[in-house]
């Protein structure tokens, strides 16, 4: 298709918004991001990301590779273990990825967020711009925003996250599913905590998770798991119930909850919805949390939602006309995130489980099946190409 000639209007400024407008202007289509937000370096909450060799090479292809190798630290293997340090498995992420070209790293959200930024540029994203609906004919979109202004474009990407107003305008408005718990997350100065380099660890509690790896900037990212109910005291808790709920843990898990000042801990409930058979219509799709939002289990989010940049991307330069390259980006992304998402919500539910021999049983299914099947299916997931 001739990209000169095409417009996006891409709603949505977090990460998977601005991938596709970056990888879209590399293409020499036109785009504008539309955000909500008045700045869009502060709407990603503190943590990180780890950029699995799946994320990695969908940022080779969106020629952002060598610049997120910059800001990341290498992560060269993931211990899985208990609450008190006992070893469940031990996968060779380092390895895996170097077999494929790549290197598995930890990045800042922020850190991802500000490079995006630049790559697109200041004056392709519109700040304090709320879409409130869109209208399509044979020729374009229309977007209208909150203001009574409108844009036109050639196609629209929702990209605007869990409670997506495009999505709700093609589906129908729908609650998402809670999952079950409230993750704690935050960057900390890397001050010589008990975690060797480039390591990165998952524990497994009663009715809690931890997770902990290095990021860019000598900052070490941690990340706290707590399972109950959507609006009960824990749901709401802060950092004294943190570290009363983490004592005990093996270190450096109480001790990085500790050196962390409250105001510095975002608070994220996590949420999925069951997967679509079908993203878009006409001129419009979903892309990220609006198409697939999943829980953080398998730590895929952020990498599912780069390739679906990437593969947006590759489809409107394959495809003759708008409207198949869409639908042939949605078969493609659909059949890659439902089992995603689907596995990422099993994981959750077994997180549950509190009741210490129900926990001692579920620790040894954890290290035969992460010990085996689930490493040599990640291997795959990885590995292959989307």
């Amino acid at each position: 298709m001739t990209m000169s000639d095409e417009r996006a209007l891409i709603i949505g400024g977090g990460i998977g918004g601005l991938a596709t407008a970056h990888a879209l202007l590399s293409q020499g289509i036109d785009a504008v991001v539309f955000e909500r937000a008045s700045d869009v370096r502060k709407i990603q909450l503190g943590g990180g990301f780890h950029m699995w060799t799946n994320a990695a090479r969908a940022l080779q292809r969106l020629g952002l590779w060598d610049q997120v190798q910059e800001i990341g630290a290498p992560i060269a293997m993931t211990e899985y273990r208990n609450a008190t340090g006992r070893l469940l498995a031990r996968w060779p992420v380092g390895e895996i990825s170097r077999e494929n070209g790549f290197t598995d790293v930890g990045v800042s959200r922020q850190d991802l967020q500000a490079l995006l930024v630049d790559a697109v540029g200041a004056e392709r994203i519109r700040l304090g711009a709320e879409c409130t609906g869109f209208a399509q004919d044979g020729d374009g979109v229309r977007l209208t925003l909150a203001d009574g202004s409108e844009e036109r474009g050639t196609l629209l990407v929702g990209a605007d996250g869990l409670r997506s107003t495009v999505r709700a305008q093609i589906h129908g408005q729908q609650e998402p599913r809670y999952a079950g718990y409230t993750q704690w997350q935050s960057l900390i100065a890397d001050e010589g905590y008990a975690l060797p380099a480039g390591d990165e660890r998952v524990l497994f509690g009663g009715g809690a998770r931890a997770i902990l790896h290095r990021v860019g900037g000598e900052r070490l990212f941690w990340a706290a798991v707590l399972y109950s109910d959507e609006t009960g005291p824990i749901a709401s808790a802060g950092k004294e119930t943190l570290l009363e709920r983490f004592a005990g843990w093996q270190e450096p898990v109480p001790q990085a909850i500790a050196a962390t000042a409250p105001e510095g801990i975002a608070r994220l409930q996590i949420y999925d919805r069951d997967p679509l058979s079908s993203w878009g219509v006409g001129r419009v799709t979903l892309l990220g949390d609006a198409a697939h939002p999943m829980t953080t289990n398998l730590s895929q989010g952020a990498c599912q939602v780069l390739e679906d940049a990437a593969a947006l991307a590759r489809c409107l330069r394959e495809q003759d006309g708008v409207e198949p390259a869409l639908r042939a980006y949605e078969r493609v992304r659909i059949a890659r995130t439902t089992p995603v998402v689907t596995q990422s919500r099993r994981i959750a539910w077994v997180g549950h489980f509190k009741h210490p021999l129900v926990c001692a049983v579920r620790d040894r299914a954890t290290a035969f099946g992460l010990g085996g099947p689930a490493l040599k299916s990640h291997r795959q997931f990885v590995t292959v190409e989307p």
